[in-house]
């Protein structure tokens, strides 16, 4: 129990600085930073985390922050417990409604990935963010719903070939 607020104290202590890092010119830099923010997010389950996260997210200028914390935010809504969520609900909202409409196509994949992961944990809420979402970004979200219901179930038609017709290695090998 001690150990776990010290670390969610030094977590707060060094995320922001670690967040800086990732926009480093050296990859070797940047790579660590962005390590390390996922390592925090995974682990460190702490509501304090959330607000430093999103107003990163939302404001800053460097294209490589937004779209590191966009995935980032991914992560954070598929790994922790909505009880923890729960109290900065507000802001992580507000993030994925940025994320989704961010200049950075990868940072606008990842805000879609956030609202489905959002959907979830929250489905009442991420309706209403949805009903808030401009027009393009709706019906983006409406294209990736279609498409991962068929891509389901294309998958789950190759599993089924793979199960009931298996091929023999030599069937694939060509004559000489």
């Amino acid at each position: 129990k001690v150990l776990r607020n010290k670390l969610d104290q030094f977590s707060l202590y060094i995320l922001q600085e670690l967040i800086n890092l990732i926009q480093n010119a050296a990859k070797v830099v940047s790579s660590a930073g962005t390590v390390c923010v996922r390592y925090i997010v995974t682990y460190v389950h702490s509501p304090r985390l959330v607000p430093v996260i999103v107003t990163n997210l939302t404001t800053n200028k460097s294209k490589e922050i937004r779209s590191t914390l966009s995935e980032v935010l991914v992560l954070l809504l598929e790994k922790w417990p909505a009880q923890t969520i729960e109290k900065q609900q507000q802001a992580v909202r507000d993030a994925i409604r940025r994320a989704c409409v961010d200049a950075d196509a990868h940072a606008r994949n990842c805000g879609r990935k956030a609202y489905w992961a959002y959907k979830r944990l929250f489905p009442d809420d991420a309706e209403h963010l949805f009903a808030n979402l401009d027009a393009a970004a709706q019906k983006q979200l409406e294209r990736e719903r279609n498409v991962g219901s068929v891509d389901s179930l294309h998958h789950i038609g190759q599993e089924r070939r793979t199960i009931t017709s298996p091929r023999s290695p030599s069937a694939s090998v060509s004559e000489r």
